[in-house]
């Protein structure tokens, strides 16, 4: 199962996608695919019972407007 980890490094927010290897061992990887920056706020982080991730957050777009998104991971 996917874990879902927001991180503030350096200023800039993070989202990493982890999962846990058979040797008990956790393996990070930095998904490229969620945009991430200074203005990015993270709203929640939810599971269905059917282990789907759903990750709500928002981040001001290029108008200066803060933009709502929405990303699920099966």
């Amino acid at each position: 199962m996917p874990i879902i980890v927001w991180e503030d490094i350096d200023g800039v927010r993070r989202i990493y996608r982890s999962t846990k290897q058979e040797d008990e061992s956790w393996s990070a990887a930095y998904d490229m695919t969620l945009p991430t920056g200074e203005d990015s706020s993270l709203h929640g982080v939810t599971q269905n019972q059917c282990g789907a991730t759903s990750i709500l957050w928002s981040m001001e777009n290029p108008d200066g407007y803060p933009q709502l998104m929405m990303s699920q991971y099966r």
